[in-house]
C-alpha cells in the first residue's frame, strides 16, 4: 500500500512565527479591543515622528541663526566695500577726554590709498574755552617707512571771544608739517597758529593769541611708499594746546576705535563662522 503524502499549503509571503496580526473587528465596533489596539499603535507612531522633528529643530536652531548673522555681516560688507573703494579707519577721543581740565572732542577718519594717506582731523567740541581744547596735532602709531606730508587744507577763522571772523576757504595750511617719524602736528616751529577749533567757541583771553585757527576741520594728505588700500595703524593720539617755552602744557590723549572701524573687524570673524556651521552639521549627523 502506497501513502501520498499531503503537501503542506503555504502563503507566498509567511508571516514570521513571532509576528502579532490583531484579529479584524467587525465594521462600526468602537468597543473592539483590536481597534483599541490600533489607535494606540499609531498613537506611538506620531508621537516618535513629532519628537524626531523637535529634536531635529533644536539641533538646527544653532546652524540657522549663524547662517543669519553671517549673511547679515556679508551683504554689510559687500555694501559697504561698494561705497568705500579704499579702506577707512575711524578714530576718536574716549568718553570723558579732557584737556587742561575743559572737556575735548575729536575725530580723525583715515583713508588709506597706494602710497597715499588722507586725514580728516575734525575737533567736534562746542563752546571750546581755551587753546588747550583745540587740535594740535595726531600722533599714528604702527608706522613703517618715511612719512611726508604732501598737502593740508581747511578754513581758517580768527576767533576772538564768541565772535568767529572767517578768513579763507580751503586755504594751504602752512604750519602743518611732520615731527619726528609718526607725528602730523602744526607745532612745527614759531608762534603756534592753524589749531582746528570747534564749533561756537568762546574764547577766554589768551585764545586769540593763536590765530588763525582751522574751523572745524583740517584735511591732512601724507605719502608712504609702504601705503596700500589695505593699510592700517596699531593705534593713534590727538594732540591739544599749545607748549610753553619748557614744551609744557601739550595733552596727547589715545585716540579710541569708532564702531566703524570695531566692523570692519568683525568681518575677519565669517571664516570662523563658517568652521562653527560645519561642526553643528558635523554634530547633527553623529
Amino acid at each position: 500500500m502506497h501513502f501520498v503524502p499531503i503537501l503542506e499549503q503555504r502563503s507566498a509571503n509567511p508571516q514570521p512565527k513571532n509576528c502579532f496580526k490583531p484579529p479584524r473587528c467587525p465594521k462600526r465596533d468602537r468597543t473592539c479591543p483590536a481597534s483599541a489596539l490600533r489607535k494606540s499603535q499609531i498613537k506611538r507612531i506620531f508621537s516618535k515622528n513629532e519628537e524626531q522633528k523637535a529634536r531635529n529643530k533644536l539641533l538646527t536652531q544653532p546652524e540657522t541663526y549663524m547662517k543669519k548673522i553671517l549673511q547679515f555681516l556679508a551683504v554689510f560688507g559687500l555694501l559697504t566695500a561698494a561705497n568705500n573703494s579704499q579702506a577707512s579707519l575711524v578714530y576718536g577721543t574716549a568718553s570723558g577726554a579732557t584737556s587742561g581740565g575743559h572737556s575735548v572732542d575729536a575725530q580723525a577718519t583715515l583713508t588709506f590709498g597706494t602710497g597715499t594717506l588722507t586725514i580728516l582731523l575734525q575737533n567736534l567740541q562746542s563752546g571750546e574755552i581755551s587753546s588747550g581744547q583745540a587740535i594740535s596735532g595726531v600722533i599714528l602709531q604702527g608706522i613703517t617707512g618715511t612719512l611726508t606730508l604732501v598737502s593740508a587744507y581747511g578754513d581758517t577763522v580768527d576767533v576772538s571771544g564768541s565772535t568767529v571772523t572767517p578768513l579763507g576757504t580751503d586755504v594751504s595750511l602752512s604750519h602743518w608739517g611732520i615731527l619726528g617719524s609718526s607725528e602730523v602736528s602744526t607745532l612745527t616751529g614759531g608762534k603756534p597758529s592753524e589749531l582746528v577749533v570747534g564749533p561756537s567757541p568762546n574764547g577766554n583771553g589768551g585764545f586769540d593769541n593763536f590765530n588763525p585757527y582751522v574751523n572745524g576741520t583740517a584735511t591732512l594728505t601724507l605719502s608712504n611708499i609702504n601705503f596700500t588700500a589695505n593699510s592700517s595703524i596699531s593705534g593713534l593720539s590727538f594732540v591739544f594746546g599749545t607748549p610753553d617755552a619748557t614744551n609744557n602744557g601739550v595733552l596727547k590723549t589715545t585716540a579710541v576705535p569708532e564702531p566703524s572701524t570695531v566692523f570692519a573687524g568683525a568681518l575677519l570673524l565669517l571664516p570662523l563662522g563658517m568652521s562653527a556651521i560645519g561642526v553643528l552639521r558635523k554634530k547633527r549627523t553623529t
